[in-house]
């Protein structure tokens, strides 16, 4: 009898007692690999394993058994006394090892006329029987392990059950190893976009520290220039100092851009809910000059009742594109008409500005959005070209995007699409 697996060739139980016994067991097979599909962690499908184990077949004890390298580690056990909690054992000196190395269940109706079984090992134990079988038989990286401490002979609709125990454990051992691996990859991806985020900021306050000096000596030059010289200047040097003054002007405007853009992605947005109207209020306060210089005209029209994200950052959003459309939707003849408007959907608050300029071709849609790149029909010196990748940036931020399509009006609508909050 010594090193022999046994096997049976019923086809499954008999009578009403067993039944009623293998009805029950599926029944708490179920609930186990339903709970299985839930467990996120290492931890909790062990617990789950080690009851679910023992309720499958009453028996007086069960444990859970990892493949550590060429050890067997008993991680868990729930039994009427203690047994090998936290214990390990080298592979070939025990039963778990024999299973998983075997890729097989051992059964063993009486543990002392089995030489697999270290027998000093189990007789302080109340164990007389057991039943052992490996967790993903392709290649074992566990056992789960039934014990009885009278002797009992486990029928195949034990060790069925236990097996098919086993191939779920097998599933959610997957699982939990996929979940860590894609844990471990955002982690590892954070921490290099905050590492990233951090030298673009650092890169982008040293330059501009580094550039402001430069161009106030040139600004100090050319007004030195042009007192010294007078009225001597003619029009092609009098053009030049025009030049490199608006030059100048140009570059001094653009480090502010600069600083802008690098911080949009560092700290997470301070999120929480706020009313939409607040928002454009402000935001068309900041640019009224812009919008009485250039005749534009702001029509508010229906908007979600609270919209979740940083105000601050979304304000800064809001004011961008009603500028750009301010300058681009319109013309000092036919000043654009901008309107603003917002709903919200399932997962998304949404809110549109739209104006009735020329639009912005198909092609253009992503271009538009990189930095430092303008559309086609962009005036000259109409600004850094930072301003949409800034807005975008922040979207982004918040987890939700920015994006651009043909307004009912025949312009452009910019659409700001941020997770919906739970307000």
């Amino acid at each position: 009898m010594a090193g022999i697996t046994q096997t049976r060739s019923d086809p499954g139980p008999v009578g009403d007692s067993d039944t009623a016994r293998y009805l029950a067991g599926m029944e708490r097979l179920v609930q186990a690999v339903t709970d299985l599909a839930g467990a996120r962690t290492l931890d909790q499908v062990t617990l789950i394993v080690r009851t679910a184990a023992r309720e499958l077949c009453g028996a007086d004890g069960a444990t859970f058994v990892l493949r550590d390298a060429d050890q067997c580690f008993y991680v868990e056990e729930d039994a009427i006394a203690p047994l090998w909690r936290g214990s390990r054992f080298p592979m070939e000196t025990c039963i778990s090892g024999w299973a998983m190395l075997n890729r097989l269940p051992a059964v063993i109706p009486d543990i002392y006329a089995d030489d697999r079984i270290p027998h000093d090992a189990y007789r302080p134990t109340f164990v007389k029987s057991l039943v052992m079988v490996p967790v993903r038989t392709a290649e074992p990286v566990a056992a789960i392990g039934n014990y009885w401490a009278d002797t009992h002979d486990p029928t195949d609709t034990e060790v069925r059950l236990l097996q098919a125990l086993a191939d779920s454990t097998a599933v959610a051992l997957e699982h939990v190893r996929t979940l860590e691996e894609l844990e471990h990859r955002v982690q590892s991806r954070t921490a290099e976009l905050r590492e990233t985020n951090a030298s673009l900021e650092q890169f982008a306050g040293i330059a501009a520290h580094d550039l402001k000096g430069p161009l106030d000596t040139m600004a100090n030059l050319i007004s030195a220039l042009r007192a010294r010289a007078g009225d001597k200047l003619n029009d092609a040097e009098s053009n030049l100092l025009d030049a490199l003054e608006h030059s100048g002007h140009r570059l001094a405007d653009l480090i502010p851009s600069l600083l802008e853009y690098a911080r949009a992605g560092g700290a997470a947005p301070k999120v929480r809910p706020f009313d939409p109207a607040a928002l454009i209020a402000d935001a068309t306060a900041a640019i009224a000059g812009l919008l009485e210089e250039s005749g534009a005209t702001v029509t508010v029209g229906e908007l979600p009742d609270t919209v979740t994200g940083d105000q601050t950052l979304l304000t800064q959003v809001v004011q961008n594109l009603i500028a750009n459309a301010a300058i681009h939707g319109g013309t000092p003849a036919n000043p654009a008409a901008i309107t603003i408007s917002g709903r919200r959907t399932t997962n998304h608050s949404e809110l549109d500005v739209a104006d009735d300029g020329p639009g912005v071709p198909a092609a253009e849609r992503e271009v538009i959005f990189e930095p430092f790149r303008q559309g086609a029909g962009a005036q000259p010196d109409s600004g850094s070209g930072l301003g949409l990748s800034l807005c975008r940036r922040i979207a982004r931020a918040h987890g939700g995007d920015l994006e651009v399509g043909d307004a009912p009006s025949g312009g452009a609508v910019f659409t700001i699409r941020l997770p919906a909050g739970d307000d």
